[in-house]
């Protein structure tokens, strides 16, 4: 009898044992979700937010089973301090919601694991800077009819479709982010306008391109790296009047720059276009001007009922092939002076409607400064700044080869630019 009672105790004992360890490893259930109301107070209290006047810091890690942080109030600071907002990778959650507000900042916040990162619909003047946004089902940061927002300095990873994505948005930045990591594209804009997007690092996003518009006109896309997407840059379906500038493409699997039904004013200036599977492919997009890039390793073009300009005349001249195979024996605008100029005496020719008829027989460097883009830094490029001083995107007196510091306006600073790096010349 006593041995019996010592074998239940010992029962007992273990089933307690284990049901306090059950309960130590059981995981805490996420939130739902945290608001920033109209008023500014937090909803609930108990969020791990801290708030000092409009400014809301992030005081731990939060996980929500719902849409993550949503903002009902203006001219609030978001400050993550380096905490992670995390998702259930729930569909049609949101880690950060926002809707019809303005000056907003939201930075500093890793966000994981939600259908989108960060969506900011029909607001204006906000900026979205320093976050890091990985593993997002959808949209990594998602702009809706908004106006003059700022994306900055972002790292946006392994969003199913979309690393950084504008849809009717006017007037917005998106400069210096990182955007990596088998998105479909890695920022597209659709039907936006006015926009900048400058300096990011955009690679890996091997199922679609690196920077995509789509009936987006009057956008400057500027010094980006486009490396190792299925295509690099791609100006789709009447998309007009967009200046490509400066940036490098390369290792793309399909083609550096594609053309999709775009016409009138597209002009692809200054960019290195270099290991990818096929230069360029142009279908049923006329009327765009292709010069000073450097097209290496790379012969593949294809322009089907399209017609192009390829140079910007002489002694501009036209873009660097890699295969030409002409001579430079002669200078001018016949090629028939005694004399080598670094101009080819041959065309070289795309098709019968697309000829470059001053082709370089070396790759070249557009350099800051050099608006007018003559290889010399100096007066004329100056009076050039001059002219356009005081637009901004929008307005018809605005130049976005102007616009050098590409914030949407020809200011002080960008004729500052050019006086500092007066008198240089392309070597």
């Amino acid at each position: 009898m006593r041995k019996h009672s010592y074998t239940l105790v010992i029962i007992a004992a273990l089933l307690t044992s284990m049901l306090i360890s059950a309960i130590r490893i059981q995981p805490v259930k996420a939130s739902g979700t945290t608001y920033i109301r109209p008023d500014g107070s937090l909803d609930p209290s108990t969020a791990l937010i801290q708030r000092d006047g409009n400014t809301y810091t992030l005081t731990g890690n939060i996980s929500s089973d719902a849409d993550g942080i949503v903002i009902q109030r203006d001219n609030i600071t978001l400050d993550g301090a380096s905490y992670t907002l995390q998702g259930s990778s729930v569909r049609g959650f949101t880690g950060i919601f926002i809707t019809r507000k303005s000056n907003l900042v939201i930075k500093d916040i890793c966000i994981r694991s939600f259908y989108d990162g960060i969506w900011l619909d029909s607001s204006s003047n906000s900026s979205i800077t320093g976050n890091t946004i990985t593993g997002n089902e959808y949209n990594g940061i998602y702009l809706h009819s908004c106006m003059n927002a700022s994306v900055t300095t972002n790292i946006i990873t392994a969003s199913a479709t979309h690393g950084i994505r504008l849809d009717s948005c006017q007037n917005s930045h998106i400069v210096n982010n990182t955007v990596t990591g088998d998105n479909v594209y890695g920022i597209i804009l659709y039907s936006s306008s006015g926009t900048s997007i400058a300096a990011n690092t955009i690679t890996a996003n091997t199922h679609g391109c690196g920077i995509r518009l789509y009936s987006s006109s009057d956008n400057n896309v500027a010094r980006n790296a486009v490396t190792r997407n299925l295509d690099g840059i791609d100006l789709d379906i009447s998309s007009n009047n967009n200046s490509v500038f400066g940036n490098t493409i390369t290792e793309n699997h399909d083609y550096g720059i594609r053309l999709d039904y775009s016409s009138n004013g597209n002009n692809v200036v200054g960019n290195n276009v270099t290991d990818n599977g096929g230069s360029i492919y142009i279908h049923s997009s006329s009327d765009n001007i292709f010069n000073h890039n450097n097209f290496a390793g790379n012969t593949n073009i294809s322009c089907v009922g399209s017609t192009s300009v390829w140079d910007n005349g002489y002694p501009y001249g036209g873009n660097f092939w890699s295969d030409y195979e002409g001579t430079d024996l002669h200078w001018g605008t016949l090629q028939n002076e005694t004399g080598s100029d670094g101009i080819g005496d041959e065309n070289y020719v795309i098709d019968v409607n697309n000829i470059d008829r001053f082709p370089l027989m070396n790759p070249t460097t557009l350099f800051i400064g050099d608006v007018t883009r003559d290889g010399y830094v100096g007066i004329d490029d100056l009076f050039t700044v001059a002219l356009h001083f005081g637009s901004e995107i929008g307005q018809q007196n605005y130049s976005r080869i102007c616009d050098i510091n590409n914030d949407g306006y020809v200011g002080i600073d960008d004729l500052h630019t050019v006086a500092s790096h007066f008198g240089q010349e392309n070597p």
